[in-house]
């Protein structure tokens, strides 16, 4: 099984340590989706991130910032979401939100295909396909730049 390596990129996280079993995890998160296991196994060792220096995803030459990874206890989590307007996006409650950034932007894990996305939360949405996987997502997580 790959790893997820983005802490060895110079990535300064925060986190509590996990105490969930691996099949506490599936019963919380119960959907089927590409790459769960990579999902379970991140879950299992972190109980959501928080990057206090910044962290970015980076796709082509857009950056998207994280801000943190979401506690597997967070309350508004692990349902489907359903954004306004889904009919005029093509956007239906398949999707799973993990993480955010500072402006409560989502990132998100399709079912069943574990695609990532990003949205952004104002009208008019804008959806955007980050990353084919979570552990691709995890492995593109980089510090995030700062102009000296």
């Amino acid at each position: 099984m790959n790893k997820i390596h983005f802490i060895s990129n110079n990535v300064v996280f925060q986190t509590k340590e996990s105490y969930f079993t691996e099949k506490e995890i599936i019963d919380i998160i119960p959907y089927t989706f590409e790459g769960k296991e990579y999902f379970v196994q991140f879950y299992l060792k972190y109980d959501g991130i928080w990057f206090p220096d910044g962290a970015d995803f980076v796709l082509d030459e857009d950056r998207f910032e994280i801000e943190y990874f979401y506690s597997i206890k967070s309350t508004n989590l692990w349902t489907p979401v359903k954004v306004r307007d889904v009919i005029e996006m093509n956007f239906s409650d398949n999707h799973i939100p993990f993480a955010t950034d500072a402006a409560g932007n989502l990132f998100l894990i399709e079912l069943p295909t574990g695609e990532i996305k990003y949205i952004e939360m104002e009208y008019p949405y804008e959806v955007t396909l980050v990353a084919p996987s979570f552990i691709d997502f995890c492995n593109g997580i980089q510090a995030t730049m700062r102009e000296e």
